[in-house]
């Protein structure tokens, strides 16, 4: 028999955590970067301020889903108002202006871009150092807030349907179906 598998929060939580300790070796392999906001405009935190992005899917392959381990991943978050931390594909995207680990920025719409992640990923705030001009912060928020998903997370669960040397294919699970003793697949994204 297989074990029963928990579906509550905190159980998903705790298996997340524990997939990211087995599967961190998919990102050793990232640029690390320091950007340094000389801009008179702040970085933002929220109170989710990591990121992850791909650019390379999204803009020149027209696709929405991604792995942690495909090409043209980034992960970031800031570190302060000034400091923020971006790991990239080196493979896939270049730096030319990087001195060493730094990255200085000058340019406040890049800010705002860095911003805007964290804006489309809060759960619920976001965090300043100085007061913004309100109707600039509404309306950047506001436009992050169209570009945001339904929900931050899909989970679903399948069965194997058909299996020979090349392929596994598995069917998503209906509501009240049972796995019996297939074999099964889980998806968190």
């Amino acid at each position: 028999d297989y074990p029963e598998i928990k579906t509550d929060h905190e159980s998903m939580l705790l298996q997340s955590m524990c997939t990211w300790g087995q599967s961190r070796y998919v990102v050793e392999d990232l640029q690390i970067m320091l950007v340094k906001n000389e801009t008179k405009n702040d970085f933002v935190i929220s109170d989710h301020p990591t990121f992850l992005i791909n650019r390379l899917y999204s803009q020149s392959l027209k696709r929405k889903h991604f792995g942690l381990a495909s090409a043209g991943v980034q992960l970031g978050m800031p570190l302060t108002s000034r400091v923020a931390l971006i790991c990239y594909d080196r493979a896939s995207y270049g730096c030319k202006n990087k001195k060493g680990f730094w990255l200085t920025l000058t340019s406040e719409t890049d800010v705002g871009v860095f911003n805007e992640l964290q804006y489309m990923n809060a759960d619920e705030n976001i965090y300043l150092r100085t007061v913004p001009r309100s109707d600039d912060f509404r309306s950047a928020v506001e436009r992050a807030r169209l570009k945001r998903p339904d929900s931050p997370h899909a989970f679903w669960q399948g069965v194997l349907e058909e299996a020979n040397p090349a392929v596994e294919r598995f069917r998503r699970l209906v509501e009240g179906e049972e796995f019996g003793r297939r074999n099964r697949l889980i998806s968190i994204s």
